[in-house]
């Protein structure tokens, strides 16, 4: 349910609090840990940002899919969350194709 979801996501801060390479080693380090109890299990990372970094982190190993939300949506948009999915080999989408009624 959607109110369950709100719930959970409230804490979870955004704005540039914590650098974009950290988050991926910390998904990284749950992704290989979920991989050691359950090898047959897909693993699936969702990355929610709007881009803004000039870090490019590794994608994580343990990965078996990566989709890449894009909240990048400044006047002149500087498309780094396009160039890391593409590095990444990742589906990249924006948060307004998912979200109908987001500015695009």
């Amino acid at each position: 349910p959607r109110w369950w979801n709100a719930r959970w996501l409230e804490p979870v801060d955004g704005g540039g609090g914590t650098p974009l390479a950290n988050g991926i080693a910390a998904a990284a380090q749950l992704l290989a840990a979920a991989a050691r109890r359950r090898p047959d299990q897909q693993r699936w990372l969702w990355v929610l940002s709007d881009g803004c970094t000039r870090e490019t982190p590794p994608r994580p190993a343990a990965a078996d899919h990566v989709t890449f939300v894009d909240f990048d949506d400044a006047a002149v948009r500087i498309g780094q969350g396009r160039r890391l999915a593409d590095a990444w080999g990742a589906q990249w989408t924006t948060a307004a194709s998912l979200c109908p009624g987001l500015p695009d």
